[in-house]
């Protein structure tokens, strides 16, 4: 039904013993969307909790976008020791006050994927030696 919409939530943490900042990317997977004439969109936005209090800042945000066809980057942020970005994504159907019989029986499915990537997909590792992140996969033989 347009206007319709669906709310989720999810938290990205990092624990407060850790002593390193951890830059994460955020982005759709397993996409699958039928919808037409990009009447579906979302929302994604972030708020920052320190040490089990809302810091008022905002980690990212996106208002408004199309809902993707297939994988795609949506943001990025930062984690500092003992920190939690908690999100928001909110997909809706537009309403646009034209005919949207287009779009009955249409379907979306999708994920959220968080990972410690750049946002061209490379894999950034961190460890003692590289408390900022490397692109180098860390070796066993060098006991990272």
């Amino acid at each position: 039904m347009p206007g319709a919409e669906q709310t989720k939530t999810f938290t990205i943490s990092s624990a407060a013993e850790s002593d390193v900042a951890v830059t994460y990317s955020i982005k759709w997977t397993g996409v699958s969307n039928s919808f037409v004439n990009d009447e579906l969109r979302y929302t994604l936005s972030g708020q920052v909790t320190s040490q089990g209090v809302p810091s008022g800042q905002t980690v990212s945000k996106v208002e408004d976008v199309k809902a993707p066809t297939g994988e795609e980057f949506i943001g990025s942020g930062v984690l500092q020791p003992g920190e939690k970005h908690n999100y928001t994504l909110t997909l809706k159907f537009k309403e646009t006050g034209s005919d949207q019989n287009s779009n009955q029986d249409k379907s979306f499915t999708g994920k959220i994927e968080v990972t410690t990537t750049d946002e061209t997909g490379n894999d950034i590792y961190y460890n003692a030696s590289n408390p900022s992140g490397t692109s180098s996969k860390p070796s066993a033989e060098g006991g990272e």
